[in-house]
């Protein structure tokens, strides 16, 4: 006589099937296959910067003759960051 332990269910319409595996010692296993539907994860996007084709000295001109008080420097603190990093991506 061998012996089976139990996979107890709160809810039988979750497993997609259920049974007993080869006796192991005087245990016979147990299986079960749950049904769930799980959202696919999300898709993320990268930007990746390739800095060393970057065209630097066109970048350091329009630094230099772009107007930052303006564009930036007038704008409240908490936009300063954000639109200064706006700049930069735009070249």
């Amino acid at each position: 006589m061998s012996l089976v332990d139990l996979i107890a269910v709160d809810n039988e319409n979750d497993l997609a099937c259920h049974g007993t595996l080869p006796q192991v010692a005087d245990h016979d296993g147990v299986i079960a296959s749950f049904k769930f539907q799980t959202e696919p994860p999300k898709s993320k996007t990268k930007t990746i910067y390739e800095y060393e084709n970057a065209e630097i000295d066109r970048l350091v001109h329009l630094i230099k003759s772009f107007d930052f008080n303006q564009m930036v420097f007038s704008m409240p603190v908490k936009k300063k960051a954000r639109m200064f990093t706006h700049i930069l991506k735009m070249w």
